[in-house]
């Protein structure tokens, strides 16, 4: 008459047409809207996450850029002071061989 116990379990009262009874199908329905919710609500945050992760790859890439152009312009300034420094180095020594030979006497020849 009603099929086997196992086909009528969930359907509310015995006798009753339809299925589930209006309480359940309205707490079913309750859930499934709940869960749509939730799912929009999952999609929306992916979204905004997958947004940051975008933004913050370019940051990321910018800053990189940023610091390969400080450290080549750094790289510069010590090429620079050091050729400096080298010529600081030659003039000295210019300077301290003419000092050497100006205060050296002069021989000079017998005639």
């Amino acid at each position: 008459p009603g099929g086997p116990p196992a086909a009528r379990s969930g359907s509310g009262p015995p006798g009753r047409k339809g299925g589930l009874s209006r309480e359940k199908q309205e707490e079913v329905n309750r859930m499934e809207a709940r869960l749509a919710e939730l799912e929009r609500h999952h999609r929306r945050r992916e979204q905004e996450l997958q947004g940051l992760l975008g933004q913050t790859q370019l940051e990321t890439v910018a800053a990189r850029r940023h610091h390969a152009q400080e450290v080549e312009q750094k790289n510069e300034q010590i090429l620079a002071f050091r050729d400096e420094v080298e010529e600081m180095m030659v003039a000295i020594e210019t300077l301290r061989t003419e000092r050497s030979t100006a205060t050296t006497p002069h021989k000079t020849p017998l005639t």
